[in-house]
């Protein structure tokens, strides 16, 4: 008697939610640490993922300075000149933190991209057929 067991990688998708991403295999929500192990299975796709992570954090510590900045200007305001500087530095840090969180957001889908086209589409095993036993083609 021949036993196959049969593994069929589905795809990983991510939708925003109201407290953060809610990420799924096929249409199991899975929690971010889950939907990670099973990213990094492709090399190509962990590559591309720790990069979103790293530019993720850049953009939320320029977020935060920004706000920062911002709060600490008010500390000048009888000084308006000195005011402005802190201000136009707290507005820099929020630019340059929505560019960083645009970037980080495209990282994410093109790992999940990478991954979900590099899965196999099609598998080959010996198993049941209607003849009796032989070689299927799962797809």
């Amino acid at each position: 008697m021949f036993l196959c067991k049969q593994s069929i990688s589905q795809e990983l998708t991510f939708f925003p939610g109201a407290f953060g991403y809610q990420y799924y295999e096929d249409h199991n929500q899975l929690k971010k640490s889950e939907f990670e192990s099973i990213l990094k299975t492709d090399p190509i796709s962990a590559e591309i993922w720790k990069k979103h992570k790293v530019i993720n954090v850049m953009a939320v510590t320029s977020s935060l300075t920004g706000v920062f900045l911002t709060v600490y200007s008010l500390n000048f305001f009888q000084q308006p000149q000195i005011q402005l500087i802190y201000i136009f530095g707290g507005l820099a840090a929020t630019g340059v933190s929505a560019g960083l969180s645009i970037y980080a957001n495209n990282l994410r889908k093109d790992a999940i991209l990478t991954y979900n086209y590099n899965l196999d589409v099609g598998s080959l095993y010996l198993g049941p057929t209607r003849n009796g036993v032989g070689l299927v083609y799962n797809f």
